[in-house]
């Protein structure tokens, strides 16, 4: 389908610089692009990295699989997205497989993502292999969702501690099950006139032949009815996409609003985090790349 990453995908670290605790929280963030554009080094993850790092945590932006645009289509969005959670998966064992090379503590695992990212992690977390659309079957077929990766990597799961949601949708709510739920924490994070990923259910960017999407609303409505209560909810009103972001300057003139993410990200890593260990590691101020 045109895929723009023929070399194997990689990620960029950031760590504190102070070694008084050997093994950190990871926060893993995946970066926006509607699967056509973007990349690890887009200036919002960045950003969160660094300021992750400053705060104690180790924080990594990865690669995933993206299409070339004029590949676009329903269907390949659908097996990019599923090849996007297959390596997302991947990249959650690898870092549990290789915890003591990077300073990891497995039981604390995040992840972070804006737009497409967000959609990459709720269908990674979610999505169940009797749930695959069938256009993951279609040749050439796609495989397991978390069969990616060698020999080790298979041996390890791809639970996490949590979720920090930005923007993001699911293909169908029924797909959120109360056990996978319940092994959580989640913070959601949406505009009410999003254009391009629906703050309820409907097409993505308002073109028909793109999938609808469930956005935020809906799934906390959703796990509200399942009894599930462990998460946040922030939603503004500006009819935005990504509430900090702009398209031509990155987050530079939204400053202001990407310290409002940032914050609602470090407040809900503090309390899902074993209290006592997180007052070891916050408010270090030092960071490496």
């Amino acid at each position: 389908i045109g895929s723009k990453k023929s070399m194997p995908l990689c990620f960029d670290i950031y760590e504190p610089d102070c070694n008084s605790i050997v093994y950190r929280p990871l926060v893993i963030t995946l970066y926006g692009g509607a699967f056509v554009v973007g990349s690890r080094n887009n200036s919002d993850m960045r950003a969160y990295c660094k300021n992750l790092a400053q705060c104690g945590y180790r924080a990594v932006t990865i690669d995933y699989s993206t299409m070339k645009l004029r590949c676009l289509s329903s269907r390949n969005l659908i097996r990019t997205a599923y090849m996007a959670a297959q390596d997302l998966s991947t990249a959650i064992r690898f870092f549990k497989a290789n915890y003591y090379e990077y300073g990891i503590d497995t039981t604390n695992i995040f992840l972070l993502g804006s737009s497409s990212g967000s959609i990459v992690i709720l269908h990674e977390m979610f999505m169940d292999n009797d749930e695959r659309p069938m256009e993951i079957f279609e040749e050439p077929y796609l495989g397991e969702l978390h069969s990616k990766g060698d020999t080790v990597l298979l041996h390890h799961s791809n639970e996490v501690a949590g979720a920090i949601i930005q923007w993001g949708g699911i293909l169908n709510t029924s797909m959120i099950d109360l056990e996978k739920l319940t092994k959580n924490n989640f913070c959601f994070i949406h505009c009410e006139g999003d254009p391009l990923v629906p703050f309820t259910y409907g097409h993505c960017f308002s073109m028909k032949f793109i999938p609808c999407l469930y956005g935020s609303k809906d799934i906390v409505s959703y796990i509200d009815d399942l009894g599930f209560n462990n998460y946040d909810f922030y939603h503004f009103e500006q009819r935005h996409h990504a509430y900090y972001y702009n398209i031509i300057y990155g987050i530079g003139l939204n400053k202001k609003r990407f310290d409002v993410c940032l914050q609602i990200t470090l407040d809900f890593l503090e309390k899902s985090i074993n209290n006592a260990y997180y007052r070891k590691i916050s408010k270090e101020n030092c960071f490496s790349y």
